[in-house]
């Protein structure tokens, strides 16, 4: 069995619960993604690789940056592809300056 947050674990019967194993959702599209450019500059940048879903935490780490940034106006963030949180993600950005 194999559960990807500890709560998917207690979900299971008893028996199955002590052998559930955690799991990473981690992979790739069966389609090659298109290459992104990305562009040298200077400063500090922090990446965030996957698939815009909320099971990735791409949210989480808008928030959490946006709290390095008040420290390090310098820094810089970027999303590297695409999901159904795109806009969302675009609309909280502009509401974070």
């Amino acid at each position: 069995m194999l559960a990807i947050r500890p709560e998917d674990a207690e979900e299971l019967p008893e028996p199955a619960r002590s052998r559930a194993l955690p799991f990473l959702a981690c992979g790739t599209e069966a389609e090659p993604v298109a290459a992104q450019r990305i562009e040298r500059r200077a400063g500090f940048e922090v990446v965030f690789a996957g698939r815009l879903v909320d099971l990735k935490g791409p949210r989480l780490a808008l928030e959490a940056f946006a709290h390095l940034a008040g420290r390090a106006p310098e820094a810089r963030l970027a999303f590297l592809g695409e999901g159904p949180l795109t806009p969302a993600l675009a609309a909280r950005v502009k509401e974070l300056g």
